[in-house]
This record gives structure tokens, sequence and C-alpha cells, in this order.
């Protein structure tokens, strides 16, 4: 074969194979696609669902508002105007009376969703997570220059748990009895490149254990209803040329860990690209799921596997909330102002799914 015909057939076997790749696939009985998209207030970044199950709170950070979301109808059916400064993170009393919101331009705010009041407490600086106990008494706070925190709820006093600087996230085990804590600044023990996760008793407040050595730049993290995994959203730990890159799975990509916190193994370290990125991480104990948002692509994957189930070009989503049945799933799109709902089924008309940041029609990209 003469060097232009070779050139020629092997620009074709590229075409061909880039054709394979981008060609939609059949949905299988696991993939989701974006079914409805409701419109909310500016730059949503987080949300969460209500004790009986029939409202979604979206924590709008760049309208400083919460939309009030009816799930029977997918429509917004109220607005929580300044509901405080670039509120983010959310947590719901089990009576559902309070709506307790991290601030990440400081302070909390503590709404009565039935009235809409909203009232500042004051914290003295940004709220980087929150997490409320199963009975509603204690809601710790990760300030992201006052260490951990907590808020008596039914006194309103607010005391000290640890000095540690730099708490990111907060993950609290469904039994309640410990409280994970995911630090930049590298935390207890860490160092540049692979911050520590602090591990809290929550009966006594004392610090009983430290995750240390996994590369790590401490974002969200999530736990398993059963307790045995913990999920780190590790940020740029694998990206940053500044660190070490030890134990990375691929350098540079943005690094998500899976570790049992029993031993502290490492179960699945995944190191996706720059453009898929990493984000909130959320778990479904109903599916098996968890999803991962951040970047251009949403990621859902087979938490006992950890093998990929799909990506869908959804650009800057945030945490998920999953329905009782785990058949849907409600993110937040940062970039388009938009929640969306994933769910088996006929996907939305092609102008939605554009602008909610898909490539092509239907969105989904079969891996």
């Amino acid at each position: 074969m003469g060097i232009k015909k070779a050139i020629i057939f092997h620009r074709l076997l590229i075409l061909i194979a880039s054709a394979t790749i981008w060609l939609p696939a059949p949905l299988s009985a696991q993939q989701l696609t974006v079914t409805a998209a409701i419109a909310v207030g500016k730059n949503p970044r987080r949300i969460a669902v209500s004790a009986d199950g029939r409202k979604l709170y979206v924590a709008n950070g760049g309208g400083n508002s919460i939309s009030v979301i009816n799930l029977a109808s997918n429509h917004v059916e109220a607005t929580i105007e300044k509901a405080g400064k670039e509120p983010g993170s959310l947590a719901i009393s089990p009576d559902g009376q309070y709506l307790y919101v991290g601030n990440h331009g400081g302070d909390l705010s503590i709404i009565e969703p039935a009235t809409s009041h909203v009232e500042t407490f004051p914290t003295g600086g940004p709220v980087r997570d929150v997490a409320l106990t199963a009975d509603g008494k204690r809601l710790f706070l990760a300030m992201e220059w006052k260490g951990l925190q907590v808020l008596n709820t039914s006194t309103r006093e607010l005391s000290v748990v640890s000095n540690i600087p730099c708490p990111e996230g907060l993950a609290l085990e469904s039994d309640g009895r410990l409280l994970y804590v995911s630090y930049q600044c590298s935390g207890p023990g860490g160092r540049p490149g692979h911050d520590a996760i602090g591990v809290f008793d929550v009966a006594t407040e004392e610090m009983v254990d430290a995750i240390m050595g996994v590369p790590n730049v401490g974002g969200d993290i999530a736990i398993s209803s059963d307790g045995t995994q913990l999920w780190i959203n590790g940020i740029d730990a694998c990206s940053q040329p500044a660190y070490d890159h030890e134990g990375c799975p691929n350098a540079p990509s943005r690094v998500v860990q899976v570790i049992r916190p029993s031993d502290h193994a490492v179960l699945k370290s995944f190191g996706f690209s720059s453009e898929e990125g990493n984000g909130p991480i959320s778990l479904s104990p109903q599916s098996g799921r968890a999803f991962i948002g951040g970047g251009f692509f949403a990621k859902v994957v087979d938490s006992t596997s950890f093998e990929r189930i799909q990506s869908l070009q959804i650009n800057g989503a945030g945490n998920a909330v999953f329905s009782p049945d785990g058949s849907r799933i409600y993110i937040p799109v940062y970039q388009q102002d938009l929640v969306v709902v994933l769910a088996q089924g006929e996907p939305v008309s092609r102008e939605v799914a554009l602008k909610v940041g898909a490539i092509r029609y239907p969105e989904v990209i079969a891996l």
C-alpha cells in the first residue's frame, strides 16, 4: 500500500472509530434520561428533600433565595427571598418545621418553610456544610476558619467541637454514631495534597480517628447507609502540580476516593478527566447508585461493582436527591438555573436537552 493510500485508510479508521463512539445507543434497563427540567433561582448549588418526600428545597447561591418544589407536580410552589448570603448546604428538621441553611457568604439561616420566615443566626464566618442529627437536636457546622461547631437547636447555643481549621464537608452515619469531617489545610495529621478526614463520636463530640494518606483536597463526602463506604471528593489532589500525586489512580485527574471506614482501605479510586470533573457525591440506598456531579458530565456509578453505569453531559451538576424507590434523581444544574429530573423514560425536548448541556439528542452517553 502506498503512503498516500495508507494515510487515507488511517484517517478513515479514525472517522469510523469516532462515529462508533458518538452514535446514540439504545437505553439499557439501568440508564436514565433527563425527563423534566424545572426553572429555579440563580445558580442553584444544593437541594434537600423534606422528611415526607413531598417538597424539594433548592439553595440558589447566586440569588440568595430558596426555591420550594412540589414533587407531585414538579413545579416551584414558593420562593423564599433573602434566605441568606450565598446559601449553600441544607438540613431539614425531622418534623419539617425548620430548614437550616449554611451560607457560604457567612452565618446560618433558620427558616420556617410554612411561613417563609427567615432568621439569621450569626456564626461569625462562612458555613461550608451542615449536618443535622436524626432527632433534630444538634446541628453540626463546618466553619471555614472557626473549625467544627455544633448548634443546640432548642436553646440556640453554639459551641466549639474542634478548633482544627478548614472543615469543608460533613457526613453523618445513618445510625447517628459517627460524624466524618473532610478537611482542607491538611486537617488532623494530613499534608498538602493528602488532607485528612476526621472521625468524631457524635455522643461525646470527641475526635476518635483520622483517615490519612490518600490523595485528597477536602471537598464533599458521603457515607453509605450501612456505613461501609465513605466517598470522598478529592478535588484537585491528583491534578495540581504542586502536590506529589502519591497514590493517585492517574495524573493529572480529578480524583474521587471510596474508602472502607473500618480499616481505611481504599476500595476504589476514580481518576476522572478535567472535563468530566468531580463534585458533590450522593448515594442512593435503594438503587445501589452513586451520583457524582461537577465538571461537564454527571456520572452515575454502581456502588457495588464501582462500574460506571453512564455519563450525561450536564454542565455544573450539584448534589442529588433520590426518590424513595430510587427510580428518579433530582439534580440542581448550577450553570443553567434548573433542577433536572433523571428517570427511565422519554427524554425532554431537544431544546431543553441542549440547554441542560447535552451535545446531542438523546443526551445519554453510553460507556
